[in-house]
C-alpha cells in the first residue's frame, strides 16, 4: 500500500539487505520501510536521486504547441515580456521543488515553456516581423486536434 501511494514520486529509502530473486532492488538488494513490512520490487523501479527526469515527448510537444498559438500575433516587446514571466515560472517552481519533490514534473513543462518562448523571441529577431506567426515559423509546434493554427490572410 505505502508503494502505491508514493507511485510517481521520489523517496529517500535504505538498502538494509539483500534479496535471493533476480530482478530486486537495487542489484538483487531487499527494500525496507522503516516500521512496515519488507518489500521486494523491480530495480527497473528505481532511479538514482541525481538522476535528470525528462519530459515526456508528447507533453513537451503539446506545451511548445501551447506557446506558439500564445504567441500567435504578439510584437517583439510582448514575446520578450511572456519569455521573462516563464523564466519567472520556472524559478517560483523551482524553489517548491526544493521543497517537495513532487514539483520535480512541474519543473520540467515550465523548463519546456521558458525555452519554447525563447526559441520564438530569438526566431522573431533574426526574422524582424512586427508580430510572430506560427505560420512563418518552420520551427513551429502544432498539436492536433487540441490547437489548430488559423490561416492568415
Amino acid at each position: 500500500m505505502q508503494l502505491h501511494l508514493v507511485r510517481g514520486r521520489r523517496i529517500t529509502m535504505t538498502v538494509t539487505g539483500s534479496g535471493e530473486e533476480p530482478g530486486t532492488a537495487p542489484d538483487g538488494r531487499a527494500v525496507v520501510f522503516p516500521g512496515t513490512v519488507v518489500h521486494t520490487i523491480p530495480a527497473r523501479w528505481l532511479h538514482p536521486q541525481d538522476e535528470r527526469l525528462e519530459l515526456h515527448p508528447g507533453t513537451g510537444h503539446c506545451h511548445r504547441a501551447l506557446a506558439c498559438r500564445d504567441a500567435d500575433g504578439m510584437t517583439p516587446t510582448q514575446i520578450d515580456r511572456a519569455a521573462a514571466k516563464a523564466l519567472e515560472q520556472l524559478h517560483h517552481v523551482r524553489g517548491l521543488a526544493l521543497d517537495d519533490q513532487t514539483f520535480d514534473r512541474s519543473v520540467l513543462t515550465a523548463d519546456a515553456d521558458h525555452r519554447e518562448w525563447l526559441r520564438i523571441a530569438e526566431r522573431v529577431q533574426e526574422a524582424g516581423p512586427a508580430a510572430y506567426s506560427p505560420r512563418a515559423d518552420p520551427d513551429a509546434v502544432e498539436h492536433p486536434p487540441l490547437i489548430r493554427f488559423r490561416e492568415g490572410p
